[in-house]
């Protein structure tokens, strides 16, 4: 059986290797995984039966080099034993990760309207980035209109790589930063502006 540092709250466990970097990291998963959660409760408007008993969250390092020349970087070896549909999330020091956000989404979505849902990639990728601005693990939305403003018109974009000016010191951009997320949210928060939630 192996060991885990393990912190909980609410249904949300989040479990990290002793003496890791995602054992350093706990605390702001777990408030990240708990605040998300509620944020999609009230977004997608879902029962308050809908919980499960717990969901998972195992945090993985990447691996350091070893001085050998063949050693591989990568995310750690998962867990052995993992409970049936928890979410396995790679943390990096840089904190250029994918934010807790995106999965508990896909989670979510899953859960509550099947699989073939939570593969709807714009929308649930939508969701998550209004979430992630919500919860401040993502870009600000005013920063997600613009850069796709810039993409679609055909402006130079602003970079959407790397630390927004607005985002907390130490935050995930969105899914890393990358132009489909970016879209995807400004998509998402443009309905929600205009149709509200339902």
């Amino acid at each position: 059986m192996e060991s885990w540092t393990t912190l909980s709250r609410d249904v949300v466990l989040v479990h990290a290797a002793p003496g890791s970097y995602a054992e350093r990291v706990l605390f702001r998963e777990l408030d990240e995984g708990v605040r998300a959660l509620d944020e999609l409760t009230e977004l997608l408007a879902l029962p308050s039966d809908w919980r499960p008993a717990t969901i998972d969250v195992y945090l993985v390092d990447v691996l350091p080099s070893p001085v050998s020349s063949s050693a591989v970087e990568g995310p750690g070896p998962p867990p052995r034993h993992l409970p049936p549909g928890c979410i396995v999330r790679h943390v990096r020091p840089d904190g250029f990760s994918e934010p807790l956000v995106w999965p508990l989404t896909r989670y979510v979505v899953g859960r509550c309207y099947g699989e073939q849902a939570a593969n709807a990639g714009i929308v649930v990728d939508g969701i998550a980035g209004v979430v992630a601005d919500r919860v401040g693990s993502g870009r600000p939305l005013s920063d997600a209109d613009r850069i796709a403003y810039d993409l679609l018109t055909g402006e130079p974009a602003s970079p959407v790589e790397g630390p927004s000016p607005e985002a907390p010191a130490g935050v995930s951009q969105l899914g890393g930063g990358d132009e489909h997320h970016v879209l995807a949210t400004s998509f998402v928060a443009f309905l929600l502006r205009s149709h509200g939630p339902e």
